[in-house]
């Protein structure tokens, strides 16, 4: 197809390498014609909204609450120990063991977090960046 295509560092360690994100990003900027720059923002907003809906459906029948504010507490630590600690503050009340663990356990099933050797972190590039304690302040 012949499109040139400088400055995609930005993009791809934006996008952390995801296929999808790259190529609704390529869709933007190959094929749209967007200026790398809009085209990445315009990326994200678009991932944003389909995070946010597929988390609001993830949500449904559980503490919402609850699994925000380990995702919240997950963007700024890895360990589990810290993980609890953040939501607790997050939420101001103490949390039992077990209800973190099922949080995470529940989290990672659902493909939201996942378990690297340094800890837990969240998964999606976009939803790393992601404010998920507003989200769920309906």
């Amino acid at each position: 197809m012949g499109i040139s295509f400088q400055g995609h560092e930005e993009a791809v360690n934006r996008l952390d390498g995801v296929v999808g994100w790259l190529t609704l990003f390529g869709n933007y900027h190959g094929v749209r014609g967007m200026e790398l720059g809009e085209a990445l923002k315009r990326t994200v907003e678009e991932g944003e909204k389909i995070i946010r809906s597929e988390l609001m459906h993830f949500l449904e029948g559980r503490d919402a609450d609850l699994h925000l504010a380990v995702l919240e507490a997950a963007k700024r630590e890895n360990r589990w120990s810290s993980i609890k600690r953040g939501a607790e503050i997050i939420l101001g009340r103490r949390l039992d063991d077990r209800t973190v663990t099922n949080a995470l356990n529940a989290l990672m099933e659902g493909n939201i977090i996942e378990k690297t050797t340094e800890g837990y972190r969240i998964a999606d590039p976009i939803m790393r960046n992601m404010d998920f304690w507003t989200a769920g302040q309906r």
